[in-house]
């Protein structure tokens, strides 16, 4: 007995010794798990692999690729640093690129400048791809390098609590009449693997963003098996365009819907036609534009081989009847790298987005440009607190656009694994004291009733009287688009030459209409006045007849003016150009004459 008992301890402790897997075989699972994207199992074989032996630098370059994939920034920087710099391995040159890449992502542009310029120096021309992203990334690093940090007085940026945000990641928020919408991916996939494909993201809605509300499922909406995203209105509230995606090797592949709202009831999904969902791409991020023709522009990100690389930025169009055109890119947004989560904010007529292919701070950034009909303003980068040198995205704004939110991986957000320090995307709400809309002013002829260009508009801020005039001339039409605040009070004087000034006041808050793109203002300017001289003669015998009452009545504004000297027959009127008069004349013992008169919108001279 004594012996078989030895014997059963030393197999139980080989068995022991047999089930760790060896090195070879730890890489050889991180290889398969990272040729499936399946990083998060990558990064456990491979950093269990480099505990044993972290002289390899193929599999210390693939354990940073894998963390630089599962977006742990930190882990991914310090294991380049030590394939670059211990190893110094010339195996993988790219490691340098990627280096700079983490360090520019955490921020540090002084060192993530360094190490471009090391990559460039050494490797310059080997990979046009890699040479081409240095050269434009170590430009953001510098850019990024001296932008001014953002005053927390002007700009309030808030993480929102528990009450929206989960480790698991929250993203596109649009606030819809004091709701925010959003989806966050902490559900589970009915009947899932029970790894990370396990969970799917739902939408949800908060009552002043703290009552969470799961919008009820309906069909493919909402339910236990796909991941439900990217909620996006319309004005009137009643039709809601969406993404529905599913997992494919670890890799998500989506599809556009729209459903339709009946009695507080969302209808069943409608899938867009083909022409839009690609079966061979992806198609997501759906958000409402402006009209154009009689349609409802929709943007939406796609990676159709038609566009520049990687995800761009695409627009339709939509009728009545939900008859879609077919798409096309909208190329002055999009770039080699990747555009994503378009919104229109339609008070401004701007459309933002997020980009990974723009000097910026790093990751992506949150763009704007002004849209006006075909033509399009440059494209700004929104700056510090908006932006991180992390992914920032998904950018909404509120019809006043004094308050928005985004999505962002930021320091700050909820880690999903602490070990790694990888965070998913959490909500965030940035708050300005400055809140802007278009005043859309329009200059008339006040007789005429025709446009009237060449105006002079002169805009004074009644709320700081020591500010500097805004003076602004139109000489091609009678249109003018002026930014004001929304709390503005001001005077607005049109002048012309030839015609009398005319003021009126804007109290913007007051005439503010919640989901109007603008305010619009007249104002109508009403030519100088000329002298029109009258002569009272008798009729048969033509002579002049002193002691008779002219009467001068307007038929533009109903006044009425009176002239009468016993001595005298000639009279001298203030009269309008292009409005009618009724002269009146009455003396005792005469019958009253009355006689009509369109004065000349362009007299020569007095009348």
């Amino acid at each position: 007995m004594k012996n078989i008992f030895i014997t059963l301890l030393f197999l139980l402790v080989s068995g022991m010794v047999v089930a760790q897997p060896s090195f070879r075989q730890l890489v050889k699972n991180g290889d398969e798990a990272f040729r499936k994207n399946n990083y998060r199992a990558a990064l456990e074989y491979y950093g269990k692999a480099v505990e044993r032996d972290n002289s390899v630098a193929d599999v210390v370059f693939n354990y940073a690729e894998s963390a630089r994939h599962y977006h742990a920034y930190s882990l991914a920087e310090s294991q380049y640093q030590y394939l670059v710099d211990i190893i110094q391995s010339e195996d993988h040159p790219e490691a340098i690129f990627r280096l700079a890449q983490m360090k520019n992502y955490l921020g540090n542009y002084d060192d993530a400048v360094r190490y471009y310029d090391l990559y460039l120096s050494e490797y310059r021309g080997d990979n046009p791809q890699f040479t081409n992203m240095a050269e434009k990334a170590r430009e953001s690093a510098e850019w990024a390098a001296k932008q001014p940090e953002y005053d927390p007085e002007e700009l309030k940026v808030e993480h929102l609590d528990e009450s929206v945000n989960t480790p698991y990641g929250e993203y596109s928020p649009i606030l819809v009449d004091g709701e925010l919408y959003y989806q966050s991916l902490r559900f589970d996939r009915d009947g899932g693997p029970k790894h990370e494909d396990n969970k799917i993201s739902k939408i949800l809605k908060t009552t002043e963003e703290k009552e969470q509300v799961l919008l009820e499922s309906n069909g493919l909406f909402n339910n236990d098996q796909v991941l439900t995203s990217n909620p996006s209105f319309t004005e009137d509230g009643m039709t809601m365009f969406f993404s529905i995606c599913q997992y494919q090797n670890h890799s998500i592949r989506c599809d556009l819907y729209y459903s339709k709202k009946n009695d507080d009831v969302w209808g069943a999904p409608m899938a867009l036609p083909n022409t839009i969902n690609n079966p061979s791409s992806t198609q997501t991020h759906p958000a409402l534009g402006p009209e154009k023709g009689g349609r409802q522009v929709l943007y939406f990100s796609t990676n159709r081989a038609q566009g520049k690389g990687g995800l761009d930025i695409w627009e339709t169009a939509y009728d009545d009847d939900m008859n879609f055109i077919n798409p096309k890119p909208v190329d002055r947004v999009n770039t080699a790298q990747d555009e994503i989560s378009p919104f229109y904010f339609s008070s401004r007529k701007e459309l933002s987005f997020s980009s990974n292919g723009r000097i910026g701070f790093g990751g992506f950034d949150v763009y704007k440009m002004s849209i006006k009909g075909d033509d399009a303003s440059e494209v700004i980068n929104l700056g510090k607190g908006v932006n991180t040198s992390f992914n920032d995205m998904f950018y909404s704004v509120n019809d006043r656009g004094n308050i928005s939110h985004l999505a962002s991986n930021r320091p700050g957000s909820m880690f999903l694994e602490s070990k790694f320090e990888t965070c998913c995307y959490d909500i965030y709400r940035v708050e300005s004291n400055v809140c802007l809309i278009d005043l859309r002013a329009l200059t008339y002829h006040a007789v005429s009733g025709d446009d009237l260009s060449g105006v002079t508009l002169v805009i004074k801020d009644l709320n700081n009287p020591d500010s500097e005039d805004v003076i602004i001339t139109n000489s091609d039409s009678n249109e003018f688009e002026i930014p004001v605040n929304c709390d503005g009070k001001y005077s607005i004087t049109a002048t012309k030459e030839g015609f009398q000034p005319s003021t009126i006041e804007l109290d913007v808050e007051k005439e503010l209409i919640p989901g109007e793109p603008e305010i619009e203002k007249k104002i109508y300017l009403t030519p100088n006045p000329i002298k029109l001289e009258v002569i009272a003669l008798e009729k048969y015998t033509n002579l002049d007849l002193p002691g008779t009452k002219i009467q001068l009545s307007n038929n533009f504004n109903s006044e009425i003016s009176t002239e009468y000297d016993d001595k005298l027959n000639r009279f001298t009127f203030d009269v309008i150009p292009g409005v009618t008069y009724t002269l009146t004349g009455i003396k005792t013992e005469y019958n009253k004459d009355v006689v009509t008169y369109k004065i000349p919108l362009n007299p020569n001279g007095d009348l």
